[in-house]
């Protein structure tokens, strides 16, 4: 399965598996990127989130979340999942990292 790799603004560098958006995900706890390739052979993070559940979040009712608008009309083709077994707490954690060391456009508050 293809990799991305990101680093956090602590220097952590994150392992993604990278899947077309529309994929069928497994009922696990994670970080999850929504992005698309780059000029540049790369890959450009849109949006960085958790979730308890892959399987249950990212579905097409994840049109409904209130950063939708921003995340679609910014043309993801797919999503970057990252199982994190570890506390909600933890997860959110390396989620703030992620989104200091990258600063997705459609995480900006």
């Amino acid at each position: 399965m293809p990799q991305v790799f990101w680093r956090g603004a602590e220097g952590r560098t994150y392992e993604f598996q990278l899947d077309p958006i529309g994929s069928a995900y497994v009922d696990r706890p994670g970080i999850f990127v929504f992005c698309k390739a780059d000029d540049a052979g790369g890959w450009t993070a849109i949006y960085i989130g958790d979730t308890e559940s892959f399987s249950g979040t990212l579905t097409p009712e994840f049109e409904d979340h209130p950063a939708w608008e921003c995340i679609g009309g910014a043309g993801p083709t797919h999503v970057g999942t990252l199982h994190w077994p570890g506390t909600s707490t933890s997860r959110r954690i390396a989620v703030e990292d992620l989104i200091a060391g990258i600063r997705p456009p459609c995480n900006a508050t």
